[in-house]
């Protein structure tokens, strides 16, 4: 049974085999003829589009030789001239200020049928137009907020009458008005030519001092004001003396400023003199000095010391035989006497002087130097004010700076004169000079510190101060 099993699927396989080597040749000649069919269509199309081909060769030729007679005429262009052709700003201005801008249509043609529009590169504005369209020759129009550097451009708007015309504006360069080499936008002194250096170009003369007032104009040229300028000269403001009433003496050391002294005022504190003596240690006369003097009289509180600084050529009269005793002394006059007191010389001057009122020509220049080397004068200001009177409390302090004096420690109590103060900022000097026998006051209590100080009472105090200080 099974052998006989084995034989049927043999027989089937065999049979299975042989059907399908059958079917695959047939299918192989059946692909065969639709490939050969298929190559033939392709051949007929192939020809056809060869054809075609000739035909758009032909025309191309056609075309070409068509083209090669048309005659190419070009569209009529107007001219377009806008005025002005050049724009310059000045110097001085930054921004174009309403150009005016006329633009005139030149052509074969009286008129013209285009549309004009106006462009530009900067940030400016145009004014509507006036016959900006239409048959006009002549369109006008503004061009406003413009700067240097922006470029016009003026266009006729249709093709066939395609022309434009551009305007550059420029800056111009600025004037020399002077002469000096320096333009007029950079001159700080415009209306003159420099006298001296200009080392930074400025178009002034240096500022030697940097006060801020250039040398030609600098009265002080070597040194910058240290107090108020309000006049621009390059100097310190003089000081300006008030006297409300009339009576010579200025407000500041007036004791009675609203009081005109029409009696005697010999201390000239802008009041009448009390009656009192107005020293109370006159000091002595010795018996072997004597004088010329005939206003100085035997027995006159002063003339002991009159007439010992007269000897010693401390001091000289006003004239041969006039003294002047009770005349008011001079800021200069009692800075030479009491340096010469100290032992100074002319021949000490050595320290620089600083002050715009005094001159290498000035008797005194040789004595403000030396008070300058010994730092007595500590004046803030350029001034020194030489010729007006120096009070009493003034050549107080004067005197003993130059002793080199100091004092400290002390309070209002000290203060021997009811007209003395310790917010003064002498009263230290007052102290010091009375303590050690230099100054006295007056038989009332007072000392007067803002009274001029006498001739008599100036050569008084340089010669206790000798006695004092100076040995």
């Amino acid at each position: 049974m099974k052998k006989l099993l084995f034989i049927i699927l043999g027989l089937l396989t065999i049979g299975v085999v042989a059907y399908l080597l059958t079917n695959t040749s047939f299918l192989q000649g059946k692909f065969a003829v639709l490939g050969g069919n298929e190559a033939q269509t392709y051949a007929t199309e192939a020809a056809q589009y060869a054809v075609t081909a000739e035909d758009h060769a032909a025309n191309a030729q056609y075309s070409a030789n068509a083209a090669s007679s048309y005659q190419v005429t070009a569209p009529e262009c107007l001219s377009l001239v806008m005025l002005p052709d050049d724009y310059i700003l000045d110097a001085s201005v930054a921004t174009v200020e309403d150009i005016t801008l006329e633009l005139s249509i030149v052509g074969s043609i009286d008129t013209w049928t285009g549309t004009i529009a106006m462009q530009s590169t900067g940030t400016g504005t145009f004014s509507s137009m006036s016959n900006a369209a239409g048959r006009s020759t002549i369109v006008n129009t503004t061009y406003s907020g413009g700067a240097a550097g922006d470029r016009i451009a003026a266009l006729i708007v249709e093709e066939s009458e395609a022309c434009s015309d551009t305007l550059k504006i420029t800056q111009a360069a600025p004037g020399d008005d002077d002469g000096d080499g320096v333009n007029n936008l950079d001159d700080k002194c415009p209306n003159y030519v420099p006298t001296g250096a200009d080392t930074d170009g400025d178009g002034c003369t240096d500022d030697t001092d940097g006060d801020g007032v250039d040398d030609d104009n600098d009265l002080c040229i070597n040194k910058a004001p240290k107090g108020p300028d309000t006049d621009g000269d390059g100097c310190t403001d003089p000081v300006v003396i008030t006297d409300t009433d009339g009576d010579g003496v200025d407000d500041d050391n007036d004791l009675c400023p609203d009081e005109d002294a029409t009696g005697q005022d010999t201390d000239l504190d802008g009041c009448i003199d009390p009656v009192v003596d107005p020293v109370v240690d006159p000091g002595p006369v010795e018996g072997d000095c004597t004088h010329p003097f005939g206003d100085v009289a035997p027995g006159y509180w002063g003339e002991g010391y009159i007439c010992d600084a007269y000897e010693e050529t401390i001091v000289s009269g006003k004239t041969s035989t006039i003294f002047d005793p009770d005349a008011s002394v001079t800021k200069a006059e009692f800075l030479k006497m009491a340096l010469r007191v100290a032992g100074y010389s002319s021949a000490d001057a050595t320290g620089s002087e600083e002050f715009v009122d005094v001159s290498s020509s000035d008797w005194y220049y040789p004595w403000v130097r030396i008070a300058e080397q010994l730092d007595v004068l500590k004046i803030t200001d350029s001034f020194f004010n030489p010729n007006i009177p120096i009070t009493r409390a003034d050549a107080t302090v004067m005197l003993v700076r130059i002793a080199g004096e100091t004092l400290y420690g002390w309070t209002e109590d000290d203060i021997p004169f009811y007209d003395v103060s310790s917010s003064n900022d002498f009263a230290y000097a007052i102290l010091i000079a009375y303590a050690d026998g230099v100054i006295e006051g007056y038989l009332d209590g007072s000392f007067g510190p803002y009274n001029y100080i006498t001739r008599a009472e100036a050569v008084t105090i340089v010669l206790r101060a000798t006695d004092a200080w100076f040995q």
